[in-house]
């Protein structure tokens, strides 16, 4: 069941990120709530010592003994916390790290495929994955240590000036300079940061491309320009991060070396008071401490900030990513349970370029009916089909499948109606028996057997070194493209659909197979008649068709039986490949 997408700035949805796990935020507030109380008391208790030590009390019930013991629990009760902090910081980093990879895959699922088309698969995947961690380093760990050292500044701030409103002012008066400096690292750095994921996405795609396309890449023996592209790529990863690195190096020196400049001319003028007798050493001890507390703390914020940048240049691709359109609507009723004929009218379907692909087609598939569609190159065929069971979506028109348009039933249960095998299955790694159930996880061994039979695939499975249970490499390789074929046609088999897609199923099969493969497919239709629209150019499937409609440059220009179409028109026979009789062009081979 999908989510409904987040909405809002990338700041409201990582908030949402957040609330999903209240225990733990409120774990952490009450933790780091403890360790600013145990930081902000060590001065005092410092400060007493002192004063303890300089009246000569050292092991009274308030002596100097019993204020270092206060100094060291406190300092132990800030070790612990902080380690407890530490560990549920972490659990709040891998939930939301896991929590966001699970949505984009869930997302990915059911959004429109042109989204999924529009982006390279690399970019994806670097998306739920490497855009993830510092999404989750921030905002499951970073964030709190950031917050701990505001909180601590400004409680730090406030007993400053309680002490000693001067010296406040003196050791404060530089960090209103480093709140400008880091407001505009942020304005410079987030184009940067954003290209530099944009860049490293790009890089993604480009391992994926290589790997994938391997044995192309080793075919035509380009492996050095592979490298150099990679290797561009990565220069320009690079190039983005240096510059970011550069900015951020000197944006956030600067504001670490503000405390330190307050804190000199603390010493100056605090000593010249403490000299003077106007302030005595006790107080400009503890006073001098919680303007040392500012370093680590102003450091803590300008990393925090630094840290900022990558993650939600990173959270905004993944907001956008979530926020694109899905195509399935768990609302919606399902797909009613009448014959499952197959209705278009007027539809029409474009390229994500706006190019047009389909053109006001027309097509009735009665139930249980079949229809050959055929023409050249280009003119639609696949998409046609893709636009039944809604892996596409039309630009125009119409798609009715039962009586219902496919755009206002449930597109799951349209899809469990629905079996598609087409001339480039996908096959996953694992075992044979596996992907032939992908189609019905519940099937058992018979009914994956007699699928298989039923596509000429069981006599070469049960030959294979474990039968059915022989694991196959990514993609299905150790099968033929044959092979591959009719597992895939198995797999559309055994979910025994209402309707049937064969996109050049049987294109990859000798002319016995294939043969055997369609009397299988004759066979099941008298007993369980499906609807069929079938991709071919093979007179073995030509003819088997009902009616055969022809398309070209996305219209459909002719229409009629094989016989009538072999007699009436060359277009026809020149797609097919035969004379008038039947027979092969040219004269029997």
């Amino acid at each position: 069941m999908s989510e409904a997408p987040p909405t809002g700035s990338p700041l409201r949805f990582a908030t949402t990120l957040l609330t999903r796990q209240p225990r733990a935020v409120a774990l952490l507030v009450v933790l780091n709530a403890a360790i600013i109380g145990m930081t902000l008391v060590t001065p005092l208790l410092t400060g007493l010592a002192v004063e303890r030590i300089d009246a000569g009390d050292l092991s009274g019930t308030d002596g100097a003994f019993a204020a270092a013991l206060g100094i060291a629990l406190a300092g132990l009760l800030a070790a612990t916390f902080s380690a407890a902090a530490g560990v549920v910081n972490s659990r709040v980093s891998a939930e939301i790290e896991t929590d966001l990879r699970s949505r984009l895959y869930r997302h990915f699922q059911v959004v429109d495929p042109r989204v999924l088309d529009a982006r390279p698969t690399g970019d994806l995947i670097s998306l739920a994955s490497t855009e993830l961690f510092p999404i989750a380093q921030f905002f499951g760990n970073r964030l709190a240590r950031g917050l701990q050292g505001v909180v601590t500044m400004v409680l730090a701030g406030v007993i400053m000036v309680w002490l000693e409103p001067l010296l406040a002012l003196l050791a404060l008066a530089p960090l209103p300079i480093g709140v400008v400096i880091l407001a505009t690292y942020t304005h410079r750095a987030r184009p940067k940061l954003l290209e530099a994921r944009r860049a490293m996405g790009a890089l993604s795609t480009s391992l994926q491309e290589t790997l994938a396309g391997a044995a192309t890449v080793r075919a035509y023996a380009r492996e050095s320009e592979q490298r150099e592209h990679f290797a561009r790529a990565a220069e320009r990863v690079l190039d983005a991060s240096l510059a970011v690195n550069r900015m951020g190096a000197r944006s956030l020196t600067a504001v670490d070396m503000l405390p330190l400049l307050g804190s000199a001319v603390v010493v100056i003028v605090g000593g010249r008071l403490a000299i003077s007798g106007e302030l005595s050493v006790v107080d400009f001890s503890v006073f001098y401490t919680y303007v040392v507390m500012l370093v680590p703390s102003v450091q803590a914020v300008g990393v925090t900030l630094g840290q900022a940048q990558p993650a939600f240049a990173s959270l905004r691709r993944v907001l956008e990513a979530l926020q694109a359109p899905a195509q399935r609507s768990p609302s919606d009723p399902p797909l009613p349970a009448a014959p499952a004929g197959v209705r278009m009218r007027g539809v029409r379907a474009e390229t994500p370029g706006g190019d047009p692909i389909l053109d006001r087609v027309d097509l009735d598939v009665p139930p249980g009916g079949t229809v050959a569609v055929l023409g050249t190159t280009g003119s639609g065929k696949s998409t046609l089909l893709a636009l039944v069971n809604r892996l596409r979506d039309a630009g125009g028109g119409s798609v009715e499948v039962a009586g219902v348009p496919v755009g206002e039933v449930e597109i799951g249960s349209l899809r469990h109606a629905v079996g598609t095998a087409t001339d480039d299955n996908f096959l996953f790694s694992g075992t044979v028996r596996e992907n032939i159930a992908f189609a019905r996880a519940d099937a058992s061994l018979d009914d994956v057997q007699a699928a298989a039979r039923a596509a000429q695939a069981h006599d070469f499975i049960a030959a294979l070194p474990d039968g059915y249970d022989t694991v196959l490499g990514d993609r299905g390789v150790g099968l033929s493209g044959g092979q591959r074929q009719r597992v895939a046609l198995a797999r559309a088999l055994l979910a025994e659909p209402a309707i049937l897609l064969l996109d050049n199923a049987t294109g990859n099969l000798d002319a016995l197979t294939e043969a055997a493969v369609l009397d299988e497919l004759d066979t099941a239709r008298a007993a369980a008649p499906a609807t069929r629209i079938v991709v071919g150019y093979r007179p073995a499937v030509l003819r088997r068709a009902d009616e055969v409609v022809v398309l070209e440059d996305g219209r459909i220009v002719e229409r009629g039986t094989h016989d009538a179409l072999l007699l009436a028109s060359a277009r026809y026979r020149a797609l097919v490949g035969v004379d008038a009789d039947g027979d092969p062009e040219g004269g029997a081979q």
